[in-house]
């Protein structure tokens, strides 16, 4: 015959095995006499209570002994933590116990964490984003002077983790990229054109890299190139020595249909005028031809 127990909060009565009560292997029958209900709504309480209680009201200079570690340490809210049921209202571990035994669990339990974790944002997510946002609104001066300085501390780390990042997920980036711009054109369009017009540099480099790659030829410069080489040329035209139009063109001195490189040595900032011009020629050949249109 299977025995029964009787809960001592709201007196109903069930089997041992029935699981409405709380398991416990130091009870008889190992069960506790509080069903689950009872014992969920007491550990509410001691939780509401224990967030208003005031700061234990312990004697000056008492000691307590860690029931893990052994130590003896002063009774504060410094090395112990606030527990209503307590000695003097403070847990019996110290905090040191307390934060090792919690990462221990943390680490051995991480999937179990993990999804207990999202299957509570999930079924409360309006009310996280609703509360983020409050939050957020609330706090937007601190947290984006915080980014800010967080930024601008750690630059390098924060590239290299997004750079991997991106090279880890390339595929849903792009996706995700080719649905917005499909349902957002006129978005896209204008935020493409704010682009091109701040990071000019950055445009030339990549079409540059790109018509390299066609041509299957070596080497690579950086925007930061071009800005050093546009310095060199204090914003003139290599050619005709007239002022660019923004950061100008980029020429291959020796053209990549002629065997010449993407390196930085091979790139010029010429107008968009003598680019045309030159074509597929050498800058020599296109000098001269410049000179044979002077004399004739």
């Amino acid at each position: 015959m299977i025995p029964t127990r009787t809960c001592g909060k709201c007196g109903v009565s069930a089997t041992v095995d029935s699981g409405i009560f709380v398991k416990s292997r130091h009870s008889l029958y190992g069960v506790r006499c509080l069903c689950i209900r009872c014992a969920t709504v007491c550990a509410h309480a001691r939780y509401e209570q224990a967030k208003r209680a005031e700061t234990p009201s312990v004697p000056d200079g008492m000691e307590l002994q860690c029931r893990v570690c052994e130590r003896r340490m002063p009774a504060t809210l410094a090395y112990f933590k606030k527990m209503v049921s307590g000695s003097y209202g403070l847990t019996a571990r110290c905090r040191s116990c307390i934060n090792a035994s919690m990462r221990g669990y943390q680490k051995t339990h991480k999937d179990t964490i993990k999804t207990k974790q999202h299957k509570n944002y999930l079924a409360h997510r309006a009310q996280r984003l609703a509360s983020d946002k409050e939050r957020y609104a609330k706090h937007r001066a601190e947290k984006i002077a915080y980014q800010t300085k967080y930024a601008a501390a750690h630059r390098d780390e924060r590239r290299a983790y997004v750079r991997s990042h991106y090279e880890k997920h390339k595929a849903e980036y792009v996706a995700r990229a080719a649905i917005w711009q499909k349902a957002h054109p006129i978005e896209s369009a204008e935020s493409h054109r704010r682009y091109r017009k701040k990071y000019p540099e950055k445009i030339l480099a990549k079409s540059a890299k790109r018509r390299a790659l066609m041509r299957a030829a070596g080497g690579s410069f950086t925007p930061d190139d071009l800005r050093w080489i546009y310095e060199v040329q204090v914003g003139l035209c290599c050619y005709c020595w007239q002022d660019l139009d923004g950061i100008g063109s980029v020429d291959h001195m020796t053209p990549l249909s002629r065997g010449g490189s993407n390196e930085a040595t091979n790139i010029a900032l010429c107008c968009r005028r003598c680019n045309s011009a030159k074509g597929a020629r050498t800058v020599a050949e296109f000098k001269a031809a410049l000179l044979g249109r002077e004399a004739g």
